[in-house]
């Protein structure tokens, strides 16, 4: 189970190298019309068809799933990093921005309401 809120000590590192490295335009932001990652892609909640959490390299990430024509079909799949500081705030913006319908939303409901699940 990944605990995406708890804090380690690789996180903590990874997480100031990347910041000190590229900005804080890394981290994703969550809007009223969709989410921002990386600065440039931008994805918009309706584009959203599933949502799970995964670990890599002992890292927590979001794995986006999105529905209708992506070209090239590799970028159907988004992997989001949530190793960064500052994970709660944006946690927080999806719950308040995203529409109730959406499997993000969802699924950070039902994390923060049943931790161990």
């Amino acid at each position: 189970m990944v605990d995406f809120l708890k804090p380690t000590t690789v996180r903590q590192r990874v997480s100031k190298q990347v910041t000190r490295m590229m900005g804080r335009a890394y981290w994703p932001t969550a809007k009223p019309w969709g989410i921002r990652i990386f600065w440039l892609n931008r994805l918009r909640w309706e584009r959203i068809e599933s949502a799970e959490l995964f670990e890599h390299s002992g890292l927590p990430y979001l794995k986006l799933k999105l529905n209708g024509r992506v070209w090239p079909a590799m970028m159907r799949t988004w992997g989001v990093p949530l190793y960064f500081l500052g994970v709660e705030s944006f946690v927080k913006d999806v719950l308040e921005n995203a529409p109730e319908s959406n499997p993000l939303r969802r699924m950070f409901s039902e994390k923060l309401a049943r931790p161990d699940a």
